[in-house]
């Protein structure tokens, strides 16, 4: 039969349907909860082999950008070891309330920051998260003290034993902080 190849490997035709059904359905219930739309899409990652949450949350934030995070490995590991932030279950294993939480850290990130969308908010993630890496293969302890200055105002990022005194409000202050942090 017809088949198309994707990183998981042979997909049928019948797989690409489902994704459009998938997409089809995000966009059309869009307005509701993250929590909802999270279980809304799920249903669908699950009859897809290689269809993860990653993908389906990419395309949710496509259509929200404002509202909904992409959700997968580098933003829950800047979060835990650049903030301080409780563990996370692995993304493919996320149940739509462990989004929901998720969801609304990166919300309070975004508006703390004064990013416009969940988008840059996860951008600022990544950031965070090969910073951390590049550190870890040089030996050096973590960034968390270099990044307190982040977490000040942010409720839900509040870093453990943070005496910074600054706060982050805008994308300009994320700017010059980044160029520091990089030093």
């Amino acid at each position: 039969g017809a088949a198309v190849y994707t990183e998981a490997g042979r997909q049928s035709i019948g797989t690409m349907k489902t994704v459009t059904e998938m997409i089809r359905s995000i966009r059309d219930n869009i307005s509701r909860d993250p929590e909802e739309v999270f279980r809304i899409g799920l249903r669908y990652c699950k009859k897809v082999k290689g269809l993860g949450v990653n993908s389906m949350t990419e395309i949710m934030n496509t259509y929200d950008p404002r509202r909904l995070a992409v959700l997968n490995e580098n933003p829950i590991t800047g979060l835990v070891e650049s903030f301080g932030c409780a563990r996370f279950p692995r993304p493919n294993t996320f149940a739509p309330e462990d989004y929901a939480s998720f969801n609304a850290i990166i919300d309070e990130l975004r508006r703390g920051a004064g990013f416009p969308s969940m988008a840059q908010a996860d951008h600022f993630l990544d950031f965070v998260y090969w910073l951390e890496a590049r550190k870890k293969k040089k030996g050096r302890a973590n960034c968390r003290l270099g990044l307190q200055s982040f977490c000040h105002g942010l409720p839900a990022l509040q870093v453990k034993g943070s005496g910074a005194t600054s706060s982050l409000t805008t994308a300009q202050d994320i700017r010059l902080r980044r160029r520091r942090l990089r030093r």
